[in-house]
Parts: structure tokens; C-alpha cells; sequence
């Protein structure tokens, strides 16, 4: 009876649409998809019960005039730690002072009760709460007690010779023995009665202008109570909790009761104090004994708070659910109630594994329900906007759905004419990103029975349908992305950017590009004279996975010395000219050049135009660089090796006097290599040899230079023939943070220097 009564009474609430109710050992014949209706309410429940549960009650408690709930999820004080009595019942005293002696339970006890601060408070406290036609008494009183009850004492002493109204919040356990030996001032009599009580674990406080007698925590609940609407608005209870803790039931009270009821855990004990409106209390007093006082009930009741959704539309979701998973068991192991004022989901479950996996499938169907799209925005630190959205979008279209990267807003209208007839593989909106739903993908979320069952039963679970597709658009201008998505799949987006929005390591490289004669020691080149031996440093081959360039150059790499110990090796037995020795910064997977040269004209274009037989040439004129260029381009690997792509060449003009200066001939001499290097470690280029004819003379100085007599002081004129082979030493230092390229750019600085 009980149960089909809880039943009925959680089921018949305001907008409820409820499974059968199963507590333990109770069943109900209701089919689960009725549908109750919320202006007439069901027969079987009490007056109270039925108006405490009302639509029209619970809206007017909790919606303010703007239409918001007003119930928040934390609207009770927190409360305290427990009061030590000792402290806040008694006050220091002056030592020495004249006081009252008295017996308590044939135990004797002093206490020094001058006219001091307390006792002026005491008298304040007991004009405030003295009756107005109390009789004036005499100033002293005295006492004699034995083996009187508390509540006798209480009713002598504050009744009667105080004349203050009092409230005994529970019954009063222990005996009094108490005998004044000289007469005692009336106004410390409230101290009295406080060390008395005290000695039996109860407080006297005075609440409202009414003096209040219990337990600590009683009282503390009292005055968390306190000041509440005015006097007979509210109403005070004390209800026990059998089957539950007592800061679990008051928690499902708190987030059900009307605006400016009140349920707390009182401390210490298995009791829950509620304030309520006298028409609510009945109610609230039937509800706590249906739900935690009955016999061998193991149900856990718990308010789950909506975010977005309908609870209404929640409670029916989940209903369906279970009647999918449970279809052939008469027992459901879940009760939904919706409680649409205050947007949550009353739910009585029969284990705590069952109620978290409730809580989990709950919040999915939150934001699922009315989670529509809205456009959002992503900042970048980092990478371009356009870049990372093309990497997000081959992330998404691989969970299952397809899409396309649209491009910058100020750059659709250009794009989509040129290329208006084009096929497309994706469909791409005017608001960016079109990601179609397939698969399992993040689209797809709550699409069946089965794979919603996932999250609570380490099974496939059911999911709701959600957005159609995901748009992004990169801004190129403030480097952000807008999305346009569900916040669900926002957070997921957003989590994948962070990921990949980190900020680029740097490549510091070192070069020095220098030009060495080839004598009789070098005949076969710098790279093969390091190789045989000849040089004590020690030199190695190119790291693994690196291509050798073709016979016109060659890498090299030197195992542990310097770029100086090598120029130096190399002054011993030839002549050796530093051309440059720049060093550069450049981001991971960008392009350094270095050019050392000269730009020289050439015409690309030549048009002629005739004019009454005159005839115009107009050139267009370009210049190219020749002399030395270097261009390096590094990537980092993970165990902080860097892949370098050097394209080195060498070009100068040969001299053609029968062409024109705007077509000249230019020789050029190119290496194109793949080199894996340690962080560090240099690379030595060679093998770019090139022969120079020198014209040297000698004579008197002056006199040789003159015109036609000069050739009768010159003694003599050589033409010799010189081989020069360039040498490019690369060192390459990866730079993840920015102390390490300003130690890096310091030591360079000294090396600079020292050289």
C-alpha cells in the first residue's frame, strides 16, 4: 500500500510524464507512455499532496516576474562547524569577583558570575523576551532543587521566576540538583540555566524574542531558519530519516520545495529540520515518510539539474530508452518525474552504479535535445587560420562525415566565379564548413537505442540526431575560426584546435660559406682530402635517409669539431677566403635564402612597334640574382634531428661581346640536397669547383700605365689559370622555446668575436 501510494504520488506531478515507479518491492500497472493532465489532478492524493505538487504552485514559488526560476542548484547557506558550547555560552570574568556556588548531580561546581559584560546581556536578553504584562519580582531569588527534571527546571526557572517565553525543541533528558546558599542577583540567573543545560549537551538561545532549548545542531538549524517571512509565515519541523542520509534527503528536498521553503541536515544526527508554509508542511512531512521511512527500502532518490532541455522532453527520452533495454521485465529499475518549474529530473534508482549512469545519460540528453547550432568563435595564438581549418576539417571528415574548407569571407566571391562551373566534392555553404553526417560520426550522436546504452551499461548506447552539418570560416584577419555548430560539437572542435594550435619550433643556422684554392694537396677536392684521413677532427657521412648529391657536390659531416678547426686545418696547406658567415632564425618547414651577388638585367619580353617607318622596341626587363645563393628550408623531427632541403648554387655571367647587354649568358652551377643532421652537428657542402684565368704584370710603376710608351717599362705579362672550390659548413640548433634562442644567439655572438 505504501508503495503503490509513492507511486502514484511521485507520477502525479506537475507536466509529468513518468515511467512505472518501481521501489522495492512495489509494482504499478500504469502504462508508461500516459500522460497526465496537469489541470486536473489525480484522485488517491491528498489535498496537500496534490496542491505542494501543483504546476500552478510550483510556478508561482519559482518563477519570478521575468520568467526565470529563481531555485538555484546552491541556494541553502552553508553551514558551519558544530558550535563549541563551552565558548559561546559562557565569557571570562574577572578572577576574584564574588560568585554562586551550586550542586549538580551531587557534584559540586563553581561559577563566578560577577556584573560583568554577560550579565548586562543577559538582562538585555530578558527584557526583549519577557512577557508585557509579566509582574515585576524582586531583584534576588533563591534556589533549591533536587532531583528535579530539566524540563521542571526549565519551566521554574524561565517560566517562572524570568517570565520569558521559551520553546523545549525536543525532549529534555537529565536531572537537576541545585540549592543557592545566599541569594543571587535575578539577571545571572539566564547564565545559570545555561551551565546547567550545558552539563547536559543542550543550548539556550534566544531566536525571534523567544528563548529556544535543544542540541547544538538543533538550534543551529533553527537559526538558519531565522528571519525568514514573518512571524507564523513558516512553519518549523523536525522529521528523521531512516533509509538515507540526512544530507541526501535534504538536497532532494531543497531542489522540490516551494521558493522560501527550506530543508537542512541537522548535525549529528539522522534528522532533517524543514520550514515550509503551514499548507506545505503536511506535505513535505508525507513526502520525507514516503520516501525515506519505510521498511527494507534501498532506494536512492536524487533531483538531477537540466541545463537546456525541456524536463519534460528529457523524462520522455530516457523513458523510451529503458523500455527498450528493460522490455520484457514487468520491474523497471528507474523512476523519472519530471519537475518542470525548476527544469530537473526527479529519479529513484535502486543502486548508486544505476544512479551515476542515469546522471551521465541525463546530461547527454540535455544537450542534445535543444542544442541548436550557433555560431562561435575560435582565437588562434599560433598557426593561420586557414591552415588549421583545413586540418579540421580532414579531422571531421574522417570521424565518418565529409566536408570542405570554404575560404576567407573577402575571398568567396572571387573563388566562386572563377570557379563557378567547377565540380565539388563537398557542398560548401555560404557559412564555411559543410560536414555531412555519416557513419558514427559526431553528427550522428543519440541516433538508436542500442548505443545510448553505452554510456551506462558498457554496452552500444542510443543517441539523439543533432546538427546536420559544421560550418567554419577562417578569419584571415583576426587569425580565428567561426563555427558554426552545436556547443557539443564546438567543445569537440574546440579541443582538436588546441591541439594543434601550439607554437612552431625554429631552426638557428649557422653557415659559412668559404673559397679555397685546390693546389697539389687538394687535387680531388676538400671533401676527399677530409675523407682519406688527413684530417685529425674526424670527419663522418650524411645521416641516414639523407641523398647524396650528384657528382657535382657532395655533404659531409663532421663529428665533433667546429667550423673553426676546420678553416684552420685548411690554412696549413692552401688558401683559404671566408666569403660570408651569416647565421639565421627560421620557423619549422619555412624557407631561409641567402644570396651573395649581384643582380643582373635581362630582358624577358621584347615587343617592336612601326610608326610612319619608325620603329620602337620596348623590352621588359627583369634582373636575376647571380653570384652565391643558399636556400635551406628545415624540419624537425621528433628525436630533434633536422631533414634540411638545401638547393645551393653558383652562377656569374660570361662575357659575350657580340650579344646584347640585356641577354647575357649566365652559368649556373646547382646542388639539390636531402641532408638529416643532429641538432648541433655540421654539415660540410663541397665540390663546387670552378676554374678563374688571372692576367697578372710587372713594371714601373706609373710609367707602365701610360698609353702606347707604357709597354717600354713593363718587364712582363702572365696569364695563369686558377681552381677555386666553394664550401658551404651548415650547423643547424633547434630552438623550442624562446630562452633557448637567446642562449643560442649568445654563444654565437662570442664565437663570432673569438674568431
Amino acid at each position: 500500500m505504501i508503495g503503490a501510494k509513492l507511486s502514484s504520488m511521485l507520477r502525479k506531478t506537475a507536466g509529468v510524464l513518468s515511467l512505472s515507479l518501481i521501489l522495492l518491492g512495489c509494482t504499478t500497472t500504469q502504462p508508461a507512455d500516459q500522460e497526465w493532465d496537469n489541470t486536473a489532478p489525480p484522485a488517491g492524493l491528498s489535498d496537500q499532496l496534490q496542491r505542494f505538487f501543483s504546476e500552478e504552485n510550483q510556478r508561482e514559488n519559482h518563477l519570478a516576474l521575468s520568467g526565470q526560476p529563481r531555485l538555484a542548484s546552491n541556494t541553502r547557506g552553508v553551514l558551519g562547524r558544530s558550535i563549541n558550547t563551552r565558548w559561546v555560552n559562557s565569557e571570562n570574568v574577572e578572577k576574584g569577583r564574588p560568585g554562586a556556588a551550586f550542586y549538580f548531580n551531587d557534584e559540586e561546581a563553581k561559577v563566578l558570575l560577577a556584573d560583568s559584560r554577560l550579565n548586562r546581556t543577559n538582562r538585555q536578553e530578558i527584557s526583549v523576551a519577557q512577557a508585557s504584562d509579566a509582574k515585576a519580582t524582586s531583584d534576588v531569588v533563591r534556589l533549591n532543587f533536587r532531583g528535579e527534571t530539566l524540563e521542571y527546571f526549565i519551566q521554574q526557572t524561565l517560566g517562572g521566576i524570568l517570565q520569558v517565553n521559551y520553546v523545549i525543541d525536543e525532549p529534555l533528558e537529565g536531572a537537576v540538583t541545585f540549592q543557592t546558599e545566599k541569594p543571587i542577583a535575578k539577571d545571572q540567573m539566564l547564565s545559570l540555566v545555561r551551565v546547567l543545560l550545558g552539563r547536559n549537551g543542550y543550548i539556550l538561545k534566544l531566536i525571534d524574542q523567544i528563548f529556544h532549548i535543544g542540541r547544538p545542531e538543533t538550534i543551529q538549524a533553527i537559526e538558519q531558519f531565522s528571519g525568514v517571512g514573518s512571524a507564523g509565515d513558516l512553519k518549523l519541523r523536525i522529521l528523521p530519516v531512516r533509509s538515507a542520509s540526512p544530507d541526501d534527503a535534504a538536497k532532494v528536498l531543497q531542489a522540490i520545495l516551494p521558493a522560501g521553503a527550506s530543508a537542512v541536515a541537522v548535525e549529528g544526527s539522522n534528522k532533517i529540520a524543514v520550514r515550509a508554509r503551514p499548507e506545505d508542511i503536511g506535505a513535505a512531512e508525507e513526502l520525507v515518510n514516503s520516501l525515506y521511512n519505510r521498511d527494507n527500502d534501498k532506494t536512492i532518490v536524487s533531483v538531477l539539474r537540466l541545463q537546456q532541455s525541456s524536463a519534460s522532453q528529457v523524462a520522455k527520452q530516457i523513458t523510451t530508452l529503458f523500455q527498450q533495454l528493460y522490455p520484457n521485465q514487468v520491474n523497471s529499475p528507474l523512476t523519472v518525474i519530471p519537475l518542470e518549474a525548476q527544469q530537473s529530473l526527479l529519479v529513484a534508482v535502486q543502486s548508486r552504479e544505476m544512479l551515476q549512469r542515469v546522471r551521465r545519460i541525463t546530461k547527454e540528453v540535455d544537450y542534445s535535445l535543444l542544442d541548436t547550432p550557433k555560431v562561435r568563435i575560435i582565437s588562434l595564438k599560433y598557426l593561420p587560420a586557414n591552415e588549421i581549418a583545413t586540418q579540421l576539417t580532414q579531422i571531421l571528415a574522417g570521424e565518418g562525415g565529409s566536408g570542405s574548407v570554404a575560404p576567407p569571407a573577402n575571398e568567396q566571391k572571387q573563388k566562386a566565379q572563377n570557379n563557378g562551373s567547377s565540380a565539388r566534392k563537398f557542398p560548401v555553404s555560404a557559412t564555411g564548413v559543410s560536414v555531412n553526417p555519416g557513419g558514427d560520426s559526431i553528427n550522428n550522436r543519440f541516433n538508436n537505442a542500442n548505443k545510448l546504452f553505452d554510456d551506462i551499461a558498457e554496452t552500444r548506447g542510443a543517441k539523439v540526431a543533432v546538427a546536420k552539418k559544421i560550418g567554419i570560416v577562417a578569419d584571415s584577419r583576426n587569425n580565428a575560426l567561426l563555427v558554426n555548430s552545436t556547443y557539443k560539437e564546438f567543445k569537440h572542435i574546440r579541443d582538436v584546435v588546441q591541439a594543434l594550435d601550439l607554437p612552431l619550433s625554429q631552426v638557428v643556422i649557422e653557415a659559412t660559406i668559404a673559397e679555397v684554392n685546390i693546389n697539389d694537396n687538394l687535387s680531388y677536392g676538400v671533401q676527399w682530402y677530409l675523407s682519406k684521413g688527413n684530417f685529425a677532427g674526424g670527419v663522418g657521412t650524411v645521416a641516414e635517409g639523407a641523398s647524396r648529391p650528384a657528382s657535382a657536390g657532395g655533404a659531409l659531416s663532421l663529428n665533433t669539431v667546429g667550423v673553426d678547426v676546420v678553416l684552420k686545418a685548411l690554412q696549413n696547406i692552401t688558401k683559404v677566403k671566408v666569403i660570408s658567415s651569416p647565421y639565421l632564425t627560421v620557423l619549422d618547414g619555412r624557407k631561409a635564402r641567402l644570396v651573395i651577388g649581384d643582380q643582373v638585367p635581362f630582358a624577358s619580353r621584347s615587343q617592336s612597334s612601326s610608326n610612319d617607318g619608325n620603329v620602337t622596341v620596348t623590352n621588359e626587363v627583369d634582373v636575376k640574382d647571380t653570384g652565391i645563393v643558399l636556400q635551406v628550408e628545415p624540419n624537425i623531427r621528433s628525436n630533434n634531428s633536422v631533414l634540411l632541403q638545401i638547393q645551393q648554387e653558383v652562377s656569374n655571367v660570361v662575357q659575350n661581346k657580340t650579344e646584347s647587354s640585356l641577354t647575357p649568358t649566365i652559368a649556373t652551377r646547382t646542388i639539390n640536397s636531402d641532408i638529416v643532421v643532429e641538432s648541433g652537428r655540421t654539415i660540410l657542402l663541397g665540390g663546387l669547383i670552378q676554374e678563374r684565368k688571372e692576367k697578372g704584370e710587372s713594371g714601373v710603376p706609373i710609367l707602365r700605365k701610360i698609353p702606347v710608351f707604357g709597354e717600354l717599362f713593363k718587364d712582363n705579362t702572365t696569364n695563369d689559370t686558377k681552381r677555386t672550390e666553394l664550401l658551404v659548413m651548415i650547423t643547424p640548433r633547434v630552438v623550442r622555446k624562446q630562452s633557448e634562442l637567446q642562449n643560442i644567439t649568445q654563444k654565437l655572438r662570442r664565437e663570432l668575436s673569438s674568431f
